[in-house]
């Protein structure tokens, strides 16, 4: 509860047009969520997109400098730099830069790297969610596909991998982009941003507890088609059931979320051993 007083006492030092631009921003990300293809997932990354604004506020904003001569400088700088960018390449991102700017010139650097990740998210991510949908997911149906073959070839089955297609004793079964993982990925940047935030507390470590993110869900959806091909193998067509895929599909995020806190406890080992050392050469 002192938190979120903290929190509501805090918002009220938000400058206006900065927080105009926010309010905007959030706004035209929900309309985004509202038509996509997959309003769970975009719904998702909307809240991912909030709760990278948020810890703005968990500094006291009433100590706070804002419209500072060197924030103001850049975002000069960025004003002919959305010029070109909205002239030779791409208006989507012309804006976010005009919008970052207006940030920065009304408010200061640090509130200027909270709105970028939510600008990113709203104004970038969530219009282009199936463009991004279908550019890493065949990536990871590709990987997902030959690293199970790999495996299974490895302990004595009669498989093969063409493309997304997994041939095994003879079956051929199709990897499709339900069964690359690409959902559960956009599930868990919301998880995953919040769990590394979290468990580390200087920036870096969170940005490295994060990026590991995607190799362990790739990891984890190899296991799960491993599986699936193994129970096609012994029990048949029973295991592509929806009951089925859906709880090993649950399997998955669950297998994804225990690797990740275990990655991040590594990182927390590693500083309390490199915290040691130091005390140990000061004795």
């Amino acid at each position: 509860m002192d938190k979120l007083k903290r929190y509501l006492k805090n918002v009220k030092y938000t400058p206006f047009i900065p927080g105009l631009i926010v309010v905007l921003s959030a706004a035209v990300g929900i309309r985004m969520s509202w038509i996509a293809a997959n309003l769970e997932s975009a719904a998702a990354l909307w809240i991912w997109g909030l709760v990278l604004y948020l810890p703005f506020y968990t500094h006291d904003l009433s100590k706070e400098k804002f419209c500072t001569r060197d924030s103001m400088v850049a975002a000069w700088i960025l004003v002919p730099i959305s010029i070109l960018i909205l002239y030779f390449w791409y208006p989507r991102g012309a804006i976010v830069l005009l919008l970052l700017a207006g940030t920065l010139f009304f408010g200061n650097f640090r509130m200027g790297g909270y709105v970028l990740g939510s600008l990113l998210v709203w104004l970038i991510f969530l219009p282009h969610l199936d463009y991004f949908h279908h550019f890493v997911s065949y990536p990871m149906r590709i990987i997902g596909a030959k690293f199970s073959v790999g495996a299974l070839q490895l302990c004595g089955f009669d498989a093969s991998v063409i493309d997304t297609e997994v041939s095994i004793n003879g079956r051929r079964i199709a990897i499709t982009a339900a069964c690359s993982g690409i959902q559960q990925l956009e599930a868990m940047l919301l998880v995953g941003w919040i769990l590394a935030c979290t468990m580390q507390k200087q920036w870096m470590e969170r940005l490295l507890h994060f990026v590991l993110l995607l190799p362990i869900i790739i990891f984890s959806n190899i296991v799960r088609i491993i599986l699936t091909l193994l129970g096609i193998v012994y029990l048949g067509d029973v295991i592509l059931s929806d009951s089925v895929h859906s709880g090993m599909g649950f399997g998955m995020v669950l297998l994804t979320v225990i690797l990740f806190i275990g990655a991040g406890k590594l990182f927390s080992e590693q500083k309390e051993k490199k915290e040691d050392g130091d005390t140990k050469k000061e004795d």
